[in-house]
C-alpha cells in the first residue's frame, strides 16, 4: 500500500506500522526492539542502495521511484542490447577453438539469461507502467536463449566432428 508520507506523521506511522513491534502490550518502547528494527533498517538501506547502484547506477535509497524505474528500464535495454552484441561478435574460429570448454560457456549463457528473465518477471509483477518494455526484453531474451540452445548444439556437433578428425 502506497502512502504520502510527511514530515509530520511519524507519530502516525508509529502508532500504525511499529507499535506492535517495538512496543510491549502497555504501549512502552522497548529498546531493544528498536535496536532490532534499526539495525533490519539499516540492513535494507544498504542493500537497497547496492541493488540500485547494481542495476541502475542511483544507490540513494530515497531516490523518488519513478526515476528508479525509468532507469531499470534503460538498464535492461542497455543489457538485451549488450547480449545482443556479444552473441553477434561471436565467430566461427573463435567458436571452434579447441581449448573453449563450450559445455562451461553453455552453462553460464543460459544461466545468465535465466538470471535476466526471472529479474524482468520480479520487475513485471511490481510495477505495471514498465511491463511493456519488460516484455519486449523478455521476448529478446526468449529468442537468445534458443540462440543459445542451438549455438550449444552446434558447438557439440563441431566438437564431435574435431573429435572424429
Amino acid at each position: 500500500m502506497e502512502r504520502d508520507y510527511t514530515d509530520s506523521d511519524y507519530m502516525q506511522v508509529l502508532a500504525s506500522d511499529w507499535k506492535k513491534i517495538v512496543c510491549n502490550e502497555n504501549g512502552n518502547i522497548i529498546l531493544d526492539k528498536v535496536a532490532r528494527e534499526l539495525r533490519d533498517y539499516s540492513l535494507l538501506m544498504q542493500c537497497t542502495s547496492f541493488v540500485y547502484d547494481n542495476i541502475c547506477n542511483v544507490s540513494h535509497p530515497f531516490t523518488d521511484s519513478d526515476h528508479i524505474l525509468k532507469a531499470i528500464d534503460e538498464s535492461i535495454e542497455r543489457r538485451v542490447e549488450k547480449l545482443f552484441e556479444e552473441k553477434n561478435q561471436i565467430k566461427l574460429e573463435r567458436v571452434t577453438n579447441p581449448e573453449w570448454d563450450y559445455a562451461k560457456v553453455y552453462r553460464e549463457l543460459h544461466s545468465t539469461l535465466q538470471k535476466l528473465i526471472a529479474l524482468l518477471n520480479y520487475l513485471a509483477q511490481k510495477d505495471s507502467a514498465t511491463m511493456a518494455s519488460i516484455a519486449a526484453a523478455s521476448v529478446k531474451l526468449v529468442v537468445i536463449s534458443t540462440e543459445v540452445v542451438k549455438t550449444h548444439k552446434n558447438l557439440e556437433s563441431i566438437a564431435i566432428d574435431n573429435c572424429a578428425n
